[in-house]
């Protein structure tokens, strides 16, 4: 009966400590399987973001603020800086690489100062003040397109409006 116990108390050790290990490597095997659908969630949700299509969106938005800011239109070119951030904030808050560039970083880095500096200068109302700092924010633009491969890419002051349906000038 003593051995019968000990045998029983030996089984019951070795199948705690089995139990244990297996737990432990379900453990592992539960964390690794959980990484592998936050990778794949993050490449999949990378891969419908279209960096084109919000660019696109930036270049209208730039086209139109450059039209409002140019007319001291400023509580029109107040909006558009507006969406333009917030388009930048949307391409900077991802984890968007092109050929191995972050290009989420580069833009961030690259923009955060002159865009706050074209806010600043909408906010004063002054023309002297807009003018250079669109300009600053436009070739801050075009050096990002240069540093991420883009150079093709190429920004500039328009000439005529982006839509002939919308009035950029204050009207009294």
């Amino acid at each position: 009966m003593k051995y019968a116990l000990l045998i029983l108390s030996a089984l019951a050790f070795g199948l705690a400590v089995y139990s244990q290990i297996e737990l432990s490597e379900l453990k592992s095997q539960n964390e690794q399987l959980g990484n592998k659908i936050q990778s794949l969630e993050k490449a999949n949700s990378e891969e419908e973001y279209e960096l084109a299509v919000a660019m696109g969106r930036m270049q209208i938005y730039f086209s139109k603020l450059w039209f409002a800011g140019s007319l001291s239109n400023w509580e029109l070119a107040d909006f558009y800086t507006h969406e333009l951030e917030e388009t930048l904030e949307e391409i900077t808050s991802r984890e968007i690489y092109d050929e191995g560039i972050n290009i989420s970083s580069l833009a961030k880095t690259m923009s955060n100062k002159p865009l706050h500096e074209l806010e600043k200068a909408v906010k004063s109302r002054e023309l002297n003040n807009f003018l250079p700092a669109y300009e600053k924010m436009l070739r801050t633009c075009n050096a990002c397109h240069q540093s991420s491969g883009h150079a093709f890419i190429k920004i500039k002051t328009p000439t005529k409006a982006p839509f002939d349906n919308q009035v950029f000038a204050l009207e009294e």
